[in-house]
């Protein structure tokens, strides 16, 4: 056990690009580049992502091709604030990142004789460039409003062209696979019925521990295209976060 727990350690430390990977399961990401009225890009420009809800911070700089990337960012609504010298500082307010999406926001600088700042608010994107994969993402609203017998969760997966439920075990198939061979995430943690697959607690098991409705913040439905890393199955991913606090007191 104590050898197992070294390897982990080492693994993670030594190759922070295979957590990396496996972590976005659970989270989302911004990047963008940054430039100045002219184009040309701006290097060493200075990002703060705040998150909303909970006032978390991260910072980083732009490269010297005006890139930056900001990973591992847990769903919700952020506020990038970018900053350069000599130049005026842009706020973008009202980013909305879900589950798995990498969200492009460039910002233009313009040139400043005195200090000041501009603020922009963002609309959500209709269409999400980024991504290749065939999925739908069911949200906090979706998942508080509508109504389902029983409030198992994923019933809500059905709302997704191409998942029906299985005859011979009640299982979901995606696009035509069975049940057996989905992958079901909740938290980036395995949530597998071992023998009979779907979820743990599900149809077929003793152990009746699924996790209630209330608790499910967003969940996403990946048929197909999704990146090998997020796999280890021939059928599609359910993959599941739930709810957390953030700085409001109610």
């Amino acid at each position: 056990m104590r050898t197992t727990l070294i390897l982990a350690i080492i693994l993670t430390v030594v190759y922070p690009a295979a957590a990396r990977g496996q972590s976005q399961i659970t989270t989302a990401t911004i990047e963008g580049r940054v430039f100045d009225e002219s184009e040309p890009v701006l290097p060493r420009a200075h990002i703060l992502v705040t998150h909303v809800d909970t006032g978390a911070t991260r910072t980083v700089f732009t490269d010297e091709s005006g890139l930056y990337v900001v990973p591992l960012l847990p769903v919700g609504e952020y506020e990038l604030t970018t900053q350069l010298s000599g130049f005026t500082t842009v706020k973008r307010r009202g980013i909305q990142l879900t589950l798995g999406q990498t969200q492009e926001v460039d910002v233009t600088l313009k040139i400043a004789s005195v200090d000041q700042s501009v603020e922009v608010s963002d609309s959500p994107r209709l269409i999400d460039v980024s991504r290749s994969e065939t999925s739908r993402l069911v949200d906090k609203t979706q998942i508080s409003s509508l109504p389902i017998n029983g409030r198992r969760f994923l019933d809500l997966a059905f709302l997704t062209p191409g998942v029906y439920q299985e005859r011979e075990r009640n299982n979901l198939s995606l696009s035509g696979s069975r049940g057996i061979n989905n992958n079901v995430n909740v938290d980036g943690a395995d949530f597998n019925q071992p023998f009979f697959g779907g979820q743990r607690g599900g149809e077929r098991s003793s152990q009746s521990y699924v996790i209630s409705q209330e608790a499910i913040q967003e969940f996403q439905i990946v048929r197909a295209g999704f990146s090998a890393e997020f796999g280890r199955s021939t059928g599609g991913i359910l993959n599941v976060i739930t709810k957390s606090g953030s700085n409001t007191l109610h």
